[in-house]
This record gives structure tokens, sequence and C-alpha cells, in this order.
């Protein structure tokens, strides 16, 4: 993992025996998982399960955005292979960071069921091929959406909440100059209004529960 080479401080041990699997293995999730939204062109990525991918978005697999932060940064990679992972980071996060923004309870889903989207790498290259003009695929920013039945996405598991704040848009932040929190200035700022709302609102209520979600 890159985050094992980061902290490492680059032990050439480390380098020789992880690197080529690593960005093997992000190349491979760039080029064959991640898709968009019809609706918003949200990225987001996918499932293999025995070989079929199933469009569908768990909240464990956004700790990907600081992954490719960090590689993009950290890493001596091709020119065109970092604006690929720098893309992919800010792509992912802001899904991620929106999947918050849109509920109100300001807590993200455990999991959101995508409709059948767009392969990403498919899109950059038409992208491409047309001229670059424009923002790339996945990089609009689309605004949140409250009513849940304009998403293009289902929450899974629609009234639980089993989560915790990650490291990842502390990465996407300091290395790609981030800010993909939706109504928050920082990370910190979003964190304290999640807390603020739950004491204000829902005090009591349990965190499988929760109304509006």
């Amino acid at each position: 993992m890159y985050v094992v080479v980061w902290l490492s401080n680059y032990h050439a041990a480390v380098l020789i025996n992880l690197l080529p699997k690593d960005i093997k293995s992000a190349t491979g999730i760039i080029n064959n998982l991640l898709y968009l939204t019809p609706n918003r062109g949200l990225m987001y990525v996918g499932d293999l399960v025995h070989n079929n991918i199933v469009h569908r978005l768990e909240h464990l697999s956004c700790f990907l955005p600081g992954l490719m932060a960090l590689g993009a940064h950290t890493l001596d990679l091709p020119p065109d292979q970092k604006e690929l992972h720098e893309w992919a980071a800010h792509g992912l996060a802001y899904t991620c960071a929106t999947s918050y923004a849109d509920q109100a309870t300001g807590l993200g889903p455990d999991e959101m069921t995508m409709p059948t989207g767009k392969k990403w790498i498919d899109e950059v290259k038409k992208w491409k091929d047309a001229g670059r003009v424009g923002t790339p695929p996945g990089m609009q920013e689309p605004p949140t959406e409250k009513s849940s039945s304009h998403r293009d996405y289902v929450n899974s598991w629609s009234n639980a909440y089993l989560l915790r704040p990650e490291v990842r848009f502390f990465y996407c932040k300091s290395f790609l100059g981030l800010l993909a929190y939706g109504y928050c200035a920082d990370c910190r700022e979003y964190l304290l209004h999640v807390a603020d709302n739950w004491r204000r609102q829902m005090a009591g209520t349990r965190l499988r529960d929760l109304p509006g979600y």
C-alpha cells in the first residue's frame, strides 16, 4: 500500500517489494472498476464478485481517494498516470463527501446501490480524443440532492450508520488542495457540524433508527 511506503519513509526493501504490485492494483482499479452515475456523473468504485461488476459503493471503499492522492503526490509516476490518479482521487472524494451532504442527518450511507453507469476510463478516453475540452469526466462536482427520490443511488442500509471519520479527506486536502465537503470549509468544520446537528436534533436517537436518512 502507498500508505505503508509513505510511513516507512521509502525504505528500499518496501519499495522493491510493494510498489510494482500496488501500482498495478491501482491501475487495475482505474481501468476496470471506476464508473460514473448516469444522472449527476458521480464517480464510484464498484465491487468485482465472481468476475462480475456489482454497481455499489461501500463506504469502506472511500479510503481510495486518499490512497490515490497519496500515490500521485508521493510516487514518481508518468505524467499521464499521475493525472489519472489525481482525477480519480478528486472524483471519488467528491462522491463520498456528497453522500454525506445529501443526507438530512449529515451522516453518509454505509452502502449505496448505483444504477449501471458508464466506465470512467472510457469516458476519459472519449474526452481526450475530442481535444480535452472542458472539465474531465467525473470532475464536474454536481450539487447535493436532498430528495432521496431524485438521487442517482439508493441507500442500501437506509437507516443505519456504523461508520467513523477517516483520513481520506486529510490526504486529499493536503496533496490535492481538495475541499470537497459540500457545505463546510474543511474536515474539522464538517465533523463539528455533524456532531452539533446530532446533539441538537437527534438526541437519544439510535444509530440504527435514523430519521430522514
